[in-house]
């Protein structure tokens, strides 16, 4: 993908945007006294502010493109049935128990080795 080209409007809303969020982490942070509730409000509304700021710039629509793009793709996708991942799931589970039995299997061998040379 070329870079985009980022006109001032659009470096003027991310910096905004930035703003919005670094003032509501400085908020957050200056009113220990307010209830759980409203520091999240805050940070989920600042949060939200800041997103749709960012998706209204020349990066933010590409980048809103690209999802959509992304959720073309998925919906493409061919996803096992449920008897098809279990029984894959059952193989790589007994694979890893089978894998670690070697290998705790060739490690007290070296180890009963290694005892017995050193003596």
């Amino acid at each position: 993908m070329p870079a985009v080209a980022m006109t001032k409007t659009d470096i003027a809303k991310l910096a905004f945007a930035s703003l919005v969020l670094v003032a509501a982490i400085v908020v957050y942070y200056s009113v220990p006294e307010e209830p759980f509730l409203v520091w999240i409000g805050l940070m989920v509304g600042c949060a939200v502010i800041a997103v749709l700021l960012a998706f209204w710039t020349t990066p933010g629509q590409r980048a809103w493109a690209f999802l959509g793009d992304v959720q073309s793709e998925v919906r493409k996708v061919i996803w096992p049935e449920r008897k098809q991942t279990v029984q894959m799931t059952l193989l790589v589970a007994i694979m890893v128990i089978l894998v670690a039995l070697i290998l705790g299997l060739l490690d007290w061998i070296l180890g009963g080795l290694i005892e017995w040379f050193i003596g």
